[in-house]
């Protein structure tokens, strides 16, 4: 996280901040945040009964599958944890939770662990989630505690080694019971749930099939990663994309909850590092996430971000030092300034770090424009800015 100092040319005592940099510095540095984590191992570990008689292989299989494609992992990276029907199941996960803990820990940089579980859940006479499969004679429970005690729960041992963030998704009934107090940590774990804690999911019917909460998370994922403007996905961006969606109003929205950490994770998707594929004359609307680039790594996109009106000259000046200190670490070039009601800055931006702006205007902090696209050095965008441009020449410079 980068420090950004209170600027107040010629006063010794800097001035106290403004309501509108607060919340500006504040998204910013939740931006700064998220993008800033680089993930050394990315794994998707897909839980289910073998028991199961809702069919939750098939949920599970495709989950893999789509998370492997828009990820891009390796068979490596996907774990299938199956509950065998003739073990008792928290015998089974006292052993093999010890294994992900070990893989976590087999190697340093910091990793992913995208858990995801779909089966029978149920509230047990505390109130509490229980993940299950079907009768068999051997206990076939796994309480959501064990799995919250014994992998989700930070260690100190896990900085050691990098650190680990978790993001949940649970497609079972009840499964909004996970929600507990968000504990501050380096790390972040979180949960999207199918459910509410007291409403049984959508599942599958012998006639006129529903679409399980697995396939409209996944569906959403999909569509997600095929904006070509807005190159980012979060869970709470996908809880977002479900609400938008029409549906049954006697059934339960789905539940997110952050148990540790302060910001969402965000999904290291091919699309965050790869831009949109040319059009061609064969495809006039590519989908960026099943086309390979044809665009250099240093693409960037030049930005016309509008701040707040009513602003005053001192916090504008404040606003464009904080993004000039970026240049640095995330290459972005403010051009210039024009003095307006609604002040405008010229980026010119690395699409891979296009996610910081859609965060402060989903923020509501700024609201920005792709005036220019294929940039490919540092500042094409100052000869894109020429007299008789579309967007003329800048009124209020910033001086280096």
């Amino acid at each position: 996280m980068q420090n950004f100092p209170s600027l107040s040319a010629g006063v010794s005592t800097p001035s106290p901040l403004t309501e509108t940099e607060v919340n500006f510095k504040k998204a910013l540095q939740d931006a700064i945040s998220q993008r800033s984590v680089s993930y050394k191992r990315v794994f998707v570990v897909t839980v289910y009964f073998a028991s199961d008689d809702t069919d939750a292989q098939t949920d599970s299989k495709e989950f893999a599958k789509t998370m492997k494609s828009l990820l891009g992992l390796h068979d490596t990276d996907m774990i299938e944890v199956v509950f065998p029907d003739d073990e008792e199941a928290e015998i089974f996960w006292s052993m093999k939770h010890l294994e992900l803990l070990s893989l976590s820990r087999s190697f340093q940089g910091r990793k992913l662990f995208i858990f995801h579980f779909a089966g029978h859940g149920f509230l047990n006479r505390s109130k509490e989630l229980i993940l299950s499969g079907t009768h068999t004679g051997n206990s076939q429970e796994i309480p959501w505690a064990d799995i919250y005690r014994f992998f989700l729960r930070p260690r100190f041992k896990d900085e050691a080694f990098g650190g680990r963030d978790v993001a949940c998704i649970l497609d079972c009934c009840h499964s909004g019971a996970f929600v507990r107090p968000t504990v501050a940590s380096e790390g972040t774990v979180e949960v999207l749930a199918a459910s509410d804690s007291r409403a049984i999911t959508t599942g599958r019917k012998s006639e006129n099939v529903e679409a399980t909460f697995t396939q409209r998370f996944l569906l959403e994922m999909r569509t997600l990663v095929g904006r070509a403007d807005k190159p980012h996905i979060t869970l709470p961006d996908v809880l977002n994309a479900l609400q938008q969606r029409k549906r049954d109003p006697t059934k339960s929205m789905p539940t997110y909850g952050m148990l540790y950490g302060s910001t969402p994770v965000l999904f290291p998707v091919t699309t965050l590092q790869r831009p949109e594929q040319a059009p061609t004359s064969s495809s006039s609307s590519p989908r960026p996430h099943t086309l390979a680039t044809w665009r250099r790594p240093q693409h960037s996109v030049g930005l016309k971000v509008h701040l707040p009106s009513g602003i005053s000259d001192e916090s504008t000046r404040t606003m464009v030092k904080w993004l000039l200190q970026l240049r640095d670490d995330f290459k972005v070039e403010v051009t210039s300034v024009n003095d307006t009601a609604s002040t405008v800055v010229f980026l010119s931006v690395p699409y891979s770090q296009l996610y910081i702006f859609c965060r402060l205007e989903a923020a509501g902090v700024c609201r920005f424009e792709r005036i220019c696209e294929n940039i490919f050095s540092e500042n094409l965008l100052a000869s894109f800015l020429e007299p008789g441009s579309p967007v003329g020449l800048p009124a209020f410079p910033i001086a280096g």
